[in-house]
């Protein structure tokens, strides 16, 4: 039998959660930057 390629329940739910992972992680070392740029700033 030939295996189907159309995404299953569990599929479509694994591809959101793994992209809300990359989006948070994305969305956190941004933050922690702008963290370190401000305290850097305050200094000067």
């Amino acid at each position: 039998m030939a295996r189907r390629t159309r995404l299953t329940g569990v599929d479509g739910i694994e591809i959101f959660f793994t992209g809300l992972l990359i989006l948070v992680s994305i969305l956190i070392a941004w933050f922690a930057g702008y963290v370190v740029y401000k305290l850097y700033k305050g200094q000067a």
